[in-house]
């Protein structure tokens, strides 16, 4: 752990209640902040804009659009609230005690949406309804589409290329052709219903937690060239076991194109972090990340560059590089951080959790592909 420190002095900030989503946006280091009360910040360079007072629910999920116009809330009321953000960013007068009227609002069927997916180039929004998904066309202002699941929705996540939406439901992970509807191109049967999904960069790889204490991926590539539905024992998803207990986050690293190494995927289980890359000889490998003496609470990889963050129940938040060493620990703060982030550019990283208690501090560089230190 001897490089130059990349993680710099941090600014700390109060909500009143459990921090509990926290969302950057796609195109300016603007981060929205929302909290078990309803309420719903934006931070903007130092300053804090309220979106939304507290409310009699909470605010479970928080999205920007891709091009950062928009910010989505879905809440436990069973609403998704869409907020149209300035593009200069906020002027004193725009934002006051009673928050920033909404650009809309989406009326569920009263239940809890604590899932909310954009589509990555278009103005397209995801969000469960019961045993559906329903896809709003913002551009439109109408629905797009409803698409049936085989239960309570658990997960949604769009590819990258952005072709193809992955809903997560019992079972069962359903995935459709976002250029038919009518078109289920593919229906993953898994043992246990499933936690949560993970594209990984290039679109080639779906990752998903189960509740057994596994994870599948399926090569969503390999699938497309086959042209119909896997026959052999090669051309079934992968399954990997022996986790000491379920994994709620799943992260994905995309190597730099100079590089010929596979995706990594990272997932955390109780104190490690597991490391798994595919190797066209064995098939999937593994390796586990040592350092934590409590449960990880979330992970997170740089923009551009292969520092994985992570931040456990010990109190401390670690950097690893190439998700082999541990280069930086920061000093050990009071418990009760649970989530973290790292802003698009990949230059800022918040942490937030309970008590309402958030902070955010700048990244002081980066590391190239051969671990050093850079701005």
């Amino acid at each position: 752990m001897g490089t130059a420190s990349l993680l710099g002095p941090y600014h700390r900030f109060q909500l009143d209640d459990y921090i509990i989503a926290l969302a950057w946006s796609p195109r300016q280091d603007w981060l929205a902040i929302a909290a078990a009360n309803g309420e719903v910040q934006l931070l903007q360079g130092l300053e804090c804009y309220p979106l939304q007072p507290a409310q009699g629910y909470s605010i479970d999920a928080l999205a920007f659009s891709p091009g950062g116009d928009y910010l989505a809330a879905g809440s436990q009321k069973g609403e998704v609230i869409l907020w149209q953000l300035p593009v200069d960013g906020f002027q004193a007068d725009q934002c006051h005690g009673g928050g920033l009227q909404p650009w809309d609002v989406l009326e569920g069927n009263s239940t809890w949406i604590d899932r909310l997916a954009w589509h990555p180039q278009d103005n397209l929004l995801a969000f469960p309804q019961g045993k559906t998904v329903q896809v709003w066309d913002l551009d439109q202002a109408s629905v797009l589409a409803q698409l049936q699941a085989a239960g309570a929705i658990q997960d949604m996540a769009w590819s990258p290329d952005g072709n193809c939406l992955a809903i997560a439901a019992a079972n069962r992970v359903h995935l459709w052709n976002r250029h038919n509807w009518d078109d289920c191109r593919f229906q993953w049967e898994l043992e246990a219903p499933a936690m949560q999904l993970a594209w990984s960069i290039d679109s080639r790889y779906l990752a998903t937690s189960i509740r057994d204490n596994s994870i599948g991926i399926l090569d969503w590539a390999q699938l497309r060239r086959l042209g119909r539905a896997p026959q052999t024992k090669a051309e079934l998803p992968s399954l990997m076991r022996g986790f000491p207990a379920k994994i709620r986050q799943l992260a994905w690293l995309l190597p730099p194109k100079s590089s010929a190494a596979a995706p990594l995927l990272a997932a955390p289980s109780r104190e490690l972090i597991t490391m798994w890359m595919e190797d066209d000889n064995i098939g999937w490998e593994s390796w586990a990340l040592e350092f934590h003496l409590g449960k990880v609470l979330d992970i997170a990889f740089q923009p551009g560059t292969g520092i994985l963050a992570s931040i456990a129940e010990d109190g401390h938040i670690c950097l690893w590089h190439l998700a082999l060493d541990p280069i930086q620990v920061m000093d050990r703060h009071p418990p009760g951080w649970s989530c973290l982030s790292w802003s698009a550019q990949g230059n800022i990283w918040p942490s937030g959790g309970r008590m309402g208690r958030f902070r955010f501090g700048r990244s002081m560089g980066r590391l190239d592909p051969m671990g050093r230190a850079g701005r």
